[in-house]
């Protein structure tokens, strides 16, 4: 059994209310690909059960970056854990994984742990 990181509660209300699933109408012989996006860490999947209905590939990068950038708003940038956003096809293959940054304390002036500060001249 997954465990569930703090803040998935939350995660899971902030995915309901900012991703609700959009089912674009379909006419007969429209082959739109429906992609899922799973946020992922070693541990723990939040699964997407709806998809999104995308023109391509390209399209479902860029929705997974928005996904990205509207979680790091609500939770903030992992720290010590790597977090995805899996995307896959309906048949649950993944096509593409797109990382979340992970923060950093050297980001803001600090030295990065385990590495010396370097004056660049």
């Amino acid at each position: 059994m997954l465990s569930t990181p703090a803040g998935s509660v939350a995660l899971a209300k902030f995915w309901t209310q900012h991703f609700p699933s959009v089912r674009l109408a379909r006419t007969e012989g429209d082959d739109m690909p429906r992609y899922f996006f799973h946020i992922e860490t070693q541990d723990f999947r939040f699964s997407d059960p709806d998809g999104q209905d995308l023109v391509s590939l390209n399209a479902a990068h860029e929705y997974a970056l928005r996904l990205i950038d509207k979680t790091t708003q609500l939770v903030g940038l992992p720290k010590d854990v790597r977090w995805t956003v899996n995307i896959c096809d309906p048949v649950g293959e993944s096509v593409l994984v797109v990382m979340f940054p992970v923060y950093s304390p050297g980001w803001f002036g600090g030295p990065l742990s385990g590495h010396s500060s370097v004056a660049l001249t």
